[in-house]
């Protein structure tokens, strides 16, 4: 029965919030959609005390549209919005924890459908190792002053709960960096 939950989809429809604990740690976590009609209402999660922003991005939707506007991919979507994210000014100083999610579809659809008819600039092979190292080298490529924060990449299954596992742990270490660094320890 837990496989079958892993694998359910909802769509994000409006802002929520949700707590949780990792050992001793609270952790509150926003999940303000990625509708771009949900877009607007983002702003004032942005002036609370943020810790860090956790952004993810489909790699398997490099070849599909937007279904609010056909015309539009989903992943020069997400690219655009990174970009706006991460040079946001009053998120200048907050590190990104990108997930470049769903590997496994990314690489079923690489067998069937080349990155570079989506991405004319692909130079490489259809492999899920120079791919996927394609897409973090364009998030990355997103952030206007290399200088200013960190930004650190976890290629996921959201649905391979050991990877997850080490994942999270990884993300807490990350916060918990980030907290001792801002506090000028």
């Amino acid at each position: 029965m837990s496989q079958a939950v892993l694998h359910a989809r909802h769509r994000t429809t409006a802002i929520s919030e949700t707590k949780f604990s990792i050992g001793k740690r609270v952790y509150r976590v926003y999940d303000v959609g990625g509708q771009v009609s949900d877009r607007v209402f983002w702003a004032p999660y942005f002036e609370a005390d943020v810790s860090a922003i956790l952004f993810t991005a489909s790699l398997a939707a490099y070849d599909q549209m937007l279904v609010e506007d056909p015309a539009t991919s989903r992943m020069l979507d997400a690219l655009v919005l990174f970009e706006s994210v991460a040079n946001h000014p009053l998120l200048r100083n907050i590190s990104i924890i990108l997930f470049l999610n769903k590997t496994d579809l990314f690489a079923e659809k690489l067998k069937r459908s080349p990155v570079k008819r989506f991405f004319p600039d692909y130079n490489g092979d259809n492999s899920l190792k120079s791919a996927s190292g394609y897409f973090k080298g364009k998030f990355g490529a997103q952030l206007h002053d290399q200088n200013a924060k960190r930004i650190y990449v976890h290629f996921t299954t959201g649905t391979d709960t050991k990877h997850m596992k080490v994942i999270i742990h990884a993300v807490n270490d990350t916060i918990m960096r980030a907290n001792i660094a801002a506090s000028g320890l």
